[in-house]
């Protein structure tokens, strides 16, 4: 079982080296490790000893366009994609590569890793949008951390509470993930998906189809969403969230394709926002997050607006 790590990144320096002084630490280490720097300026990184790095320049910033140029130099039976600014637990990649030796029919093509310091929100239990949406009609799910809806909501995996062993899910990270070399005979991160954010839904739901995804609970990191890299501001990204979220139910949904409840949905989220924001406002000390909450709003009111 050979494994490569691809790693993509963009003027991240000390995360891409944080990331890669916890890989001399695994009980497994991997056979080759791929970086696709997208940075304009030439960066030379402190590698650990005895670590050797294929370093791919990328004339584009752009995270699928990087993670298929790294496809295409990667040898591995077992593909990883990692973000640059993770701290991989000294047991990731060994209990990662056990979930796929224990699939003995070869069904599981994705296996997540476990993001320690963000999730388990035992706080973020189904708000007001949500039940809203649920007694609509527009949401027809069960709130489950990991699942898609057929109106194409995904609820995010950050409620996912600490377990081990693994879970199934209808989708998968793009950014502490294993898959296996098998899943890109057919499919490969789609270039249509141009900005940060949403190309791991839509890969997902590409490879659904084939293959069972999971999180395994023992394969354990930590993700510091770091500043800078490929991040927009509050509005394009959350503009860009709805955009690529229609996209994929367009797309690839599920028993329907229809957009509308999913645009419904964003309204909904929006209108919330707006009214936080405004209370936020009213209290003068949270103006300038009042701001950021007002811009987010708008991405989402926009993006449900627009005509894809």
């Amino acid at each position: 079982m050979t494994v490569s790590l691809i790693i993509c990144t963009y003027k991240r320096q000390k995360w891409v080296e944080n990331l890669l002084k916890s890989i001399p630490e695994q009980t497994v280490m991997p056979n080759e490790i791929i970086i696709v720097d997208a940075s304009p300026e030439k960066i030379d990184y402190s590698i650990p000893k005895d670590l050797e790095i294929n370093l791919i320049k990328s004339d584009k910033m752009q995270l699928t366009y990087q993670k298929n140029l790294g496809l295409d130099k990667a040898n591995g039976d077992f593909i990883f994609f990692l973000d640059d600014d993770l701290l991989l637990d000294k047991n990731y990649i060994e209990e990662t590569l056990r979930v796929f030796k224990e699939d003995s029919v070869n069904r599981i093509g994705a296996v997540s890793g476990y993001i320690t310091n963000q999730w388990g929100d035992s706080s973020n239990n189904p708000g007001l949008v949500m039940r809203i949406a649920k007694l609509l009609g527009i949401y027809d799910g069960n709130y489950s951390p990991g699942t898609v809806s057929t109106s194409g909501i995904f609820i995010e995996l950050n409620r996912m509470q600490p377990f081990s062993g693994v879970k199934k899910t209808d989708f998968v990270p793009g950014g502490c993930t294993a898959f296996r070399k098998d899943v890109f005979e057919r499919n490969r991160p789609p270039l249509v998906i141009n900005k940060y954010g949403g190309e791991d839904k839509a890969f997902s739901r590409m490879i659904s189809i084939d293959w069972e995804m999971c999180v395994c609970g023992d394969a354990k990191v930590e993700h510091f969403s770091a500043p800078g890299g490929a991040r927009q501001t509050d509005y394009s990204e959350t503009r860009s969230t709805v955009k690529f979220n229609l996209f994929i139910q367009k797309t690839y949904g599920r028993l329907n394709q229809s957009t509308l409840q999913l645009r419904l949905y964003y309204i909904l989220t929006a209108l919330r926002m707006y009214l936080i924001s405004f209370v936020m406002f009213l209290s003068i000390i949270k103006i300038k997050k009042s701001k950021q909450w007002f811009m987010q709003a708008t991405g989402y009111l926009v993006g449900a607006m627009l005509i894809n």
